[in-house]
């Protein structure tokens, strides 16, 4: 899973079953890798919508934040 993780693709899962004392690794991993696709589509949509923000308004407005 982590070569697939490496390689970009956040939509893997472990579907195997591991045996029942590692379980709770691949169930956490599922997990992790799930938060991390959600966060990174939230990102992508963040960013989608700076692409539509004139990069004058970008500017002034990281100019007044770091004032």
């Amino acid at each position: 899973g982590l070569d697939k993780l490496s390689a970009g693709d956040l939509g893997f899962r472990v579907e195997d079953s591991f045996a029942p004392e590692y379980d709770k690794l691949r169930v956490d991993f599922n997990a992790a890798m799930s938060s991390l696709e959600d966060a990174m589509l939230v990102v992508n949509q963040a960013a989608l919508k700076l692409k539509q923000v004139p990069m004058r308004r970008l500017i002034d407005a990281f100019a007044a934040a770091t004032r």
